[in-house]
């Protein structure tokens, strides 16, 4: 079992959970597994059915960006698996291993259930206090995103092609095809310094990215990959930080990703 022994309470809809490091270390290797057992905020215990969906590959590149450029480093060592609680084909499961640490969500019953650590950092309390949280009773997640808003703004810079996007024939797209979005990532100096460093925000992002592509394939059949990701350790990062306007944000994320992107390898400065 992955998560073994009585999970403890932490009140209404929330329990601490604590992986078993031998069976952590079993699914870390696997391509597939049967994960049973799991415990749930009300009870419950359930087996996940999960399958390997890496939202990187090993072709994904990592920087660390500052005020001499950007310099390469290597990636979290982390793996991805999405499926469905066993029995129930309408259930979801993302479940993500990193540093023997799980995160994720179960979405069954009409219920949706997130887990995590409460920090990511290795150096911040609660790095090893995973929670599983009845999202339902906490009134959340709404499933917005900030960028929605974008369609109708004017002035947000357009999507530009480039090496490596996929093109596809309009006729050769169906309600059944799963199309492949490619996203490049970029934290902010505040977004680094918010989860405690850039092995912190990196992990936590993925995490993320794991959970979206997990719901985007379900509902949309839109499976996403990383192929770049860039994380500012220090000023300046090409980003004012004086707004939370959307299309101020995704402008001059544009800007910053008309050289950075297009020459990733840029070192830096001795």
């Amino acid at each position: 079992m992955l998560v073994p022994g009585h999970p403890e309470s932490r009140g209404q809809g929330r329990i601490r959970i604590a992986p078993d490091a031998r069976a952590f270390r079993r699914l870390f290797h696997a391509g597939s597994a049967r994960v049973a057992d799991v415990p749930l905020p009300d009870g419950q215990r359930i087996d996940l059915e999960v399958a390997s969906a890496d939202v990187t590959t090993r072709h994904t590149r990592f920087f660390v960006g500052g005020p001499d450029g950007a310099r390469e480093t290597s990636g979290p060592n982390m793996r991805f698996f999405r499926g469905q609680v066993a029995g129930d084909p309408n259930s979801l499961v993302a479940l993500n291993l990193f540093d023997g640490r799980i995160a994720g969500f179960i979405r069954v019953g009409g219920r949706e259930y997130t887990f995590g650590p409460r920090a990511y950092s290795l150096d911040r309390k609660g790095a090893f206090d995973i929670e599983m949280v009845d999202e339902t009773l906490e009134g959340g997640p709404s499933g917005g995103c900030d960028g929605d808003e974008a369609a109708d703004i004017g002035g947000v810079a357009p999507p530009r092609g480039g090496p490596g996007l996929e093109s596809y024939a309009l006729d050769a797209v169906d309600a059944n095809t799963l199309l492949l979005g490619k996203i490049a990532i970029e934290g902010t100096v505040e977004w680094v310094t918010k989860h405690g460093g850039v092995a912190a925000a990196t992990t936590y992002t993925l995490n993320l990215m794991s959970q979206v592509s997990a719901i985007y394939e379900s509902d949309v059949k839109v499976q996403l990959q990383v192929p770049y990701v860039l994380m500012n350790a220090a000023e300046p990062d090409g980003y004012t930080g004086g707004s939370n306007n959307t299309s101020t944000v995704l402008n001059e994320m544009a800007l910053a990703s008309a050289t950075r992107i297009t020459s990733p390898s840029r070192p830096a400065k001795s």
